[in-house]
């Protein structure tokens, strides 16, 4: 190495006399010394590049995975929310090989288990900011992972990532994964969870039924008291008119017109017989006052008759109207019927498939192949730095 470089010494002095001589000028190129290559040549660990792509991230995660990070328990359940008539109408998609089933129901109880609802109802039960305390630094409750907050909205979206909810499109299957470091929280709250869904379910079942019944039962309701109105109506009429049923009286007294008629025509008729016979038979006076208190007779018949004649229009108006009302009575217990056998078919129905675990080992974090994807990225990052 040496003997190179006095090599190139001599041969930069012999162009320096070449030139002074006045010779042409030459341009003498610049050869790096042995020292300056050396230099630009760093060691690949003192490389700031690869310190912050490779060697700090991978640090800090195995650090974590391997040595911080807290066990976590995972309870998990799956149950199935169906409804009879649109699985019945999805026979179609069935036959053309897509799901059988409707996802409705799950997406229902998705929606319910994350609301703020449940969320109160679970913190008020199990005090989540306590029972997730106990973690490590970055996943416990208030930890890195929150960036250290503590408020309600916070705790809502903390308790959201700890209970999962995932929803199999195809078979519509549930199923709810709830995390914890101890295997009573998780296992408790999946209980708890599981519990308020079914209730959810059923209350939401008799509203439905509440909703498509109560608009029959008011109908229904309003008719009974129109009833009970006409029945006044008439009970009220006939005490004023003293008449129980103007019809069945008026063809009472129609009977007794007739009666009175023939009786009086039977009399006129001996009447005529005897007078003509004998005119000063004392019988003749008989005959006269009987008919004359025949005609009398027939004649209050008759003014009964029409005044029974002006009333009958307005009980018939009355009759009438109570016929109608229990008529339309009828049809609307029908509706309300045939309106609890409709709620009936749109409830929801949930049926347990496995009920929640009981954990007695750790599920999570799968410490090793955190480790490694986090490994390949930080590769895949310096390789594109370059």
């Amino acid at each position: 190495m040496n003997f190179k470089h006095e090599e190139i010494l001599k041969s930069e002095d012999k162009v320096k006399n070449y030139t002074k001589s006045g010779s042409a000028k030459v341009t003498i190129p610049h050869i790096p010394s042995t020292k300056s290559a050396s230099a630009s040549k760093r060691p690949f660990w003192r490389s700031p590049l690869n310190v912050i792509t490779l060697f700090i991230p991978n640090a800090i995660s195995i650090l974590y995975f391997g040595v911080l990070s807290s066990p976590v328990y995972v309870s998990t359940s799956s149950l199935i929310v169906t409804n009879p008539v649109k699985d019945t109408d999805s026979l179609t998609s069935l036959l053309s090989g897509s799901s059988g089933s409707s996802s409705d129901g799950a997406y229902v109880l998705k929606s319910f288990i994350g609301s703020w609802d449940e969320y109160r109802r679970i913190d008020a039960q199990y005090d989540l900011a306590h029972a997730y305390s106990n973690g490590d630094l970055y996943a416990r409750y208030g930890g890195l992972s929150m960036l250290f907050h503590n408020n309600d909205v916070a705790r809502w979206h903390y308790y959201q990532n700890q209970v999962a909810v995932d929803v199999d499109e195809r078979s519509g299957i549930t199923t709810i994964n709830v995390r914890g470091f101890e295997p009573n929280v998780a296992s408790g709250i999946a209980r708890a969870v599981v519990a308020d869904a079914i209730a959810h379910i059923n209350s939401m079942n008799q509203a439905s039924e509440d909703n498509f019944v109560s608009t029959a039962k008011k109908h229904a309701d309003a008719l009974r008291d129109a009833i009970t109105a006409d029945e006044l109506a008439l009970s009220a009429f006939r005490s004023d008119k003293g008449i129980y049923d103007p019809e069945q009286y008026n063809e009472a007294l129609l009977t007794e017109v007739q009666s009175l008629t023939a009786k009086n025509i039977d009399l006129n008729a001996q009447y005529q017989a005897l007078t003509h016979g004998a005119a000063n038979n004392p019988m003749v006076y008989n005959y006269q006052s009987q008919m004359a208190v025949l005609e009398k007779a027939i004649l209050g018949v008759n003014r009964n008759a029409a005044t029974i004649a002006q009333i009958t229009p307005a009980y018939n108006a009355l009759t009438l109207r109570r016929e109608t009302d229990i008529a339309l009575l009828k049809q609307a217990e029908i509706a309300a019927q045939e309106a609890s056998f409709k709620a009936g078919q749109n409830h929801y129905s949930l049926n347990m498939i496995s009920a929640p675990s009981e954990p007695h080992a750790p599920e999570l974090p799968h410490r090793l192949w955190r480790v490694l994807e986090v490994a390949a990225v930080t590769v895949l990052l310096r390789l594109i730095a370059g």
